[in-house]
């Protein structure tokens, strides 16, 4: 196995290459995307009212801990902030088994 020690300075060096062809790639759409998340994060903390959430989840086997941290977590916090949250299982039908 063939292990490549990296410092610090290559790191960002390559980060930044990976990031300029992304912008070239892409247009800085990814760039523009993140802001927008970044504003919607901010007025949800000061205006949750405003928002609204429709999520769900379709009963495809046990619960893993990627549900928790991934989707539970962030509904819970999104509940607390006030956002009014509809959830749907979709399929329902098949919890009977």
């Amino acid at each position: 196995m063939l292990v490549a020690h990296l410092d610090s300075h290559t790191i960002a060096s390559r980060k930044a290459e990976t990031e300029n062809k992304m912008k070239e790639i892409y247009g800085g759409s990814f760039e523009a995307a993140q802001e927008r998340s970044r504003q919607l994060e901010a007025d949800l903390i000061v205006n949750p009212q405003k928002y609204r959430v429709l999520t769900g989840d379709r009963p495809t086997g046990r619960l893993h801990i990627g549900h928790l941290s991934d989707s539970l977590q962030n509904r819970v916090r999104l509940q607390k902030l006030g956002v009014t949250t509809f959830i749907v299982i979709a399929d329902y039908q098949v919890l009977d088994r």
